[in-house]
């Protein structure tokens, strides 16, 4: 049977004059979500728990009153007396005064959904009653959206102006990959717009033969793109967020995709051996010390050798038999649909990555392009 249909609308209730009546934690989550929201609340319970007390409130240790909802914007219910929560109802049903009773869609005029705001974006998803904790995660789900929107909104902006805008990448297949799904969700929320790519070249890229501890820089992938989005020869930069600097230049604005990819590192072999079945003294082809030591806790027998290139020249250097293995990130693979090459997929507690592993990264000029 469906439940009660409620309009979605949002009410501005600053300073206004709203009567929260209970004093337990429901009350308290009650109260401090009308709080966040600048209303002034009076709170009727003969006791309060001690959270409650040191909230800006006005307290009234009183037997509730219809004389109470004497001006009131609106009313919250949160006692664990039905009794008494079915009169303050209809007490207010009376007065036209919107109420909710706590855990009782059917005795609300209004109900109090799960919300995240961030700056224009607001979030809100309710159950109905039925499950609050399940609109919580589902809030906590899409807030992961909210970034994104500042990216969209500018870019929007850009694209009316100049009617189409570029994106800067390394030319790379998963390089461009990336770029790909990061183009598709632009355009699932402005389906409009035209979007170039613009591949780079980067240091990483010219430097292949040598090994990334060599490199003193640690914008050895990023800094050609950086410097095309500061003189505006692109509008955005797509990147594998574990390659980026622990600091951008000055002017540049990061956002990290909502869109996550397995985080997990993964062994590629030869005839798909697992990691414990590959022959004593095998050689792992990586350029990564993180990497190194962690086979070297679990295999101590093995050696090592830097290895450079795209994911495929990598595969291709294993099964060519110039290494036996090497050690690649799960999101690469997936995003190339080559999760047939994968012969073991290592546990992130025993095998912890990279930080920001799996997840892509938009960085723009500044906040507001």
């Amino acid at each position: 049977m469906a439940g009660k249909k409620y309009y979605p609308i949002m009410l501005d209730i600053e300073n206004k004059n709203c009567l929260v009546i209970g004093g337990g934690n429901v009350a308290l989550r009650k109260t401090r979500s009308l709080l966040s929201y600048r209303a002034n609340i009076s709170v009727i319970s003969r006791e309060l728990c001690p959270e409650l007390e040191e909230l800006q409130i006005n307290w009234l240790s009183k037997e509730y009153k219809q004389e109470f909802l004497e001006g009131k914007f609106l009313v919250i219910a949160a006692t664990d007396n039905a009794e008494l929560n079915a009169l303050v109802y209809n007490d207010c049903l009376q007065r036209n005064i919107m109420v909710n009773v706590v855990d009782k869609p059917e005795l609300c005029g209004f109900i109090l959904p799960a919300v995240y705001r961030e700056g224009d974006l607001t979030i809100s998803v309710s159950t109905g009653g039925k499950s609050p904790m399940m609109a919580k995660l589902i809030r906590d789900e899409l807030k992961e959206n909210a970034e994104l929107l500042e990216v969209i909104g500018e870019l929007r902006l850009k694209a009316k102006e100049d009617k189409e805008i570029t994106l800067g990448t390394r030319g790379s297949k998963l390089a461009l990959k990336q770029s790909e799904i990061v183009i598709n969700e632009i355009k699932k929320y402005l389906p409009g717009i035209i979007i170039n790519i613009k591949t780079f070249k980067t240091l990483g890229d010219k430097m292949s033969d040598v090994p990334l501890d060599k490199i003193k820089e640690d914008d050895v992938f990023t800094r050609e793109l950086d410097n095309a989005l500061l003189n505006g020869e692109i509008d955005l930069a797509v990147h594998s967020l574990k390659d980026l600097p622990e600091n951008l230049p000055v002017g540049l604005w990061l956002t990290i995709f909502p869109k996550k990819e397995d985080p997990r590192d993964v062994l590629v072999s030869r005839n798909n051996l697992r990691l414990n079945d590959l022959p004593e003294g095998a050689l792992i082809g990586t350029s990564s010390a993180r990497r190194t030591e962690q086979v070297k806790k679990l295999r101590p027998d093995l050696k090592f050798a830097p290895i450079r290139g795209n994911i495929d020249e990598r595969i291709k250097k294993v099964e060519s038999g110039q290494y036996d293995a090497t050690i690649l990130a799960a999101a690469g693979l997936n995003r190339l649909g080559l999760q047939y090459k994968i012969a073991e997929y290592f546990k992130i507690k025993d095998f912890p990555t990279a930080p920001g592993q799996g997840k892509l990264a938009i960085v723009t000029k500044s906040k507001v392009m």
